[in-house]
């Protein structure tokens, strides 16, 4: 079973490792790479970004488009969680989350 992965904070020093790890890895399909708007990764393929080869993913600002069911949230973005209340409001998701919230 592929475990699908969405991870908010892509382009930071975690997140993008953690995209590359995903994006090396059969078991994990990277379903969104997520960075606050104005970031200037955004609309660039997270494989690139990541040294790896374009996996057709670009990095997004519009996390309403991308939390789907049956998906893993990665959050590292900062200790109070960008999108808190979206997350808590949606459909049951899964979020891993470096810090409590």
């Amino acid at each position: 079973m592929t475990t699908r992965l969405l991870i908010s904070g892509c382009c930071g020093k975690m997140g993008a490792r953690i995209a590359s790890l995903a994006l090396q890895d059969s078991s994990y399909l990277l379903a969104g790479a997520i960075e606050a708007s104005g970031h200037p990764a955004i609309g660039k393929d997270i494989g690139n970004f990541v040294g790896l080869k374009p996996c057709g993913i670009a990095v997004s600002d519009r996390i309403k488009e991308l939390l789907i069911k049956d998906c893993v949230l990665i959050e590292f973005t900062r200790p109070e969680p960008m999108y808190v209340d979206l997350i808590k409001s949606s459909d049951p998701i899964d979020v891993v989350k470096d810090r409590q919230f």
